[in-house]
């Protein structure tokens, strides 16, 4: 069950991770929690990045290589996202 006064005092990356958890947790992967943290830290990391180099195209081209590594994941086949949790 959800915890709203947890959800309120943690910080918005936490819901994120929790929430790429999940998903990964839907296509049966054990490791889904490293794999959140995997995914996350690639977002965010290239969100400061192109942020930094004012280059937009940056954040193009890692979105396009976490989906080909997500479809890796899945065999090649595009998991269904849970939008809800």
């Amino acid at each position: 069950m959800w915890c709203w006064t947890e959800a309120i005092q943690r910080p918005a990356c936490f819901g994120l991770v929790g929430w790429a958890e999940r998903q990964f947790r839907s296509m049966d992967r054990a490791d889904s929690r490293d794999l959140a943290i995997a995914l996350v830290a690639s977002y965010q990391g290239i969100s400061l990045l192109t942020n930094t180099f004012r280059d937009p195209e940056l954040m193009v081209r890692e979105g396009r290589r976490l989906e080909r590594w997500i479809d890796s994941l899945t065999g090649g086949a595009s998991p269904r996202v849970h939008a809800g949790g």
